[in-house]
């Protein structure tokens, strides 16, 4: 198969122009490194609604027993023991969903020619671009009960498609966020 390189060049160039459209979810962890987490062996929620929600964007309150119940399944697979009572747990859990609209400006230098000049000469300056887009995000707060401090923080963000914005996320897209944000918690 001959391929020229004016093609390979073509190809190559699309493919970085795709990776960089993508919006691959950005995940932030934060731990107490003093704090040894093998001792914890169950955990509870830090009150009845432990979900706070955040931004400008209307979240459906019917998403936090889902949350919970992915949250919950994520640490009982990882050996820890879900308690009711949070006395008698090691870790309480709290977390926060929401999304916010952002806007990004890009400036790009410029040449302008300028028609009602005579001399017709170049004209330098920028073009302003706004880019409007909504970013949505989960994050999990894991605090030790008998200290009563945070010891560890995760979080997941991504910016949402208006068709995302449009539906309720399904189970499983729930219990994916809440896996991404879990997956440095360490495990029983």
């Amino acid at each position: 198969m001959n391929i020229k390189p004016l093609n390979v060049a073509i190809l190559v160039s699309c493919a970085f122009t795709l990776a960089a459209c993508s919006t691959a979810p950005k995940v932030f962890t934060d731990s107490d490194s003093r704090q040894d987490f093998s001792s914890y062996k169950s955990f509870a929620w830090t009150n009845a609604n432990p979900m706070l929600k955040t931004g400008e964007r209307v979240v459906s309150p019917l998403i936090e027993p889902r949350l919970m119940k992915a949250i919950k399944a994520n640490l009982v697979a990882k050996g820890y023991d879900y308690v009711a009572d949070k006395a008698q747990a090691d870790i309480a859990i709290s977390f926060s969903v929401g999304a916010r609209d952002t806007v990004k400006l890009e400036s790009d230098p410029a040449v302008l020619y300028d028609v009602h000049w005579r001399w017709g000469g170049p004209n330098y300056g920028t073009t302003l671009m706004t880019r409007t887009y909504t970013k949505g995000s989960l994050a999990i707060d894991v605090y030790d009960i008998e200290r009563n401090s945070p010891v560890w923080h995760g979080m997941v963000s991504s910016r949402l498609k208006k068709s995302d914005l449009n539906k309720p996320s399904t189970d499983q897209q729930l219990q994916t966020a809440v896996d991404t944000v879990l997956q440095e918690f360490p495990a029983k």
